[in-house]
């Protein structure tokens, strides 16, 4: 048996990705490989905090769940109460095919969030006003600069994101009610197909 998968990027830079089946292993030991991994941009002008600048982001799929990281420069962190400037790791799903220009669904992380009783994080749903999506079972841990997040694929299906545009980004909440959030670092997948391509070789 043979398993494929495909991977494409035009001369704007625009990224088409498929995220094949495969075995994902989920474990704080010694962190996961993902199949599709993008570099991004180092712009050493652009004056990020390096807790907060991107430098990769990678996909996996299992079947069951799907499985993110994020790369940051520095270190992965919560930032800082006082003043407040809170860490946040974000990836939007869009849908592809429908001209919609907010995200369906959000994964948002911030470990500062429950002790600042800050807005909820984890698989948020854009149209029931960022509510969490709680049959989504995300979880989350870090290691050094790396981010793992990972949430049921069955939640994805329900909106029909087989295909979607994913946008990872960082920022910084600075104010809780009325929410506040000034963009740190943008990167973004283009058309990310969740595939199990594969033939019989006989």
């Amino acid at each position: 048996k043979v398993s494929f998968f495909f991977t494409a990027m035009d001369d704007a830079q625009n990224y088409y990705a498929d995220v094949p089946k495969q075995k994902i292993v989920w474990t704080t030991e010694n962190g996961a490989n993902y199949p599709v991994v993008i570099q991004d941009e180092n712009r050493p002008t652009r004056i990020i905090p390096n807790d907060l600048d991107l430098i990769s982001e990678s996909i996996g799929y299992d079947g069951d769940y799907v499985y993110l990281n994020f790369v940051v420069e520095g270190e992965i962190s919560a930032g800082t109460v006082a003043p407040m400037a809170i860490n946040i790791y974000s990836v939007g799903f869009y849908q592809t095919l429908i001209s919609r220009t907010i995200p369906v669904y959000v994964l948002e992380h911030a470990q500062l969030a429950p002790t600042l009783n800050f807005p909820v994080t984890g698989l948020l749903d854009v149209d029931k006003d960022y509510d969490e999506v709680k049959t989504a079972d995300t979880s989350y841990y870090s290691k050094r600069n790396y981010l793992y997040a990972r949430f049921k694929k069955s939640v994805l299906d329900e909106k029909k994101l087989d295909r979607a545009i994913l946008v990872f980004g960082t920022a910084l909440g600075t104010e809780c009610k009325p929410l506040n959030l000034q963009a740190a670092d943008i990167s973004s997948y283009i058309n990310v197909a969740f595939v199990d391509r594969s033939f019989d070789v006989k």
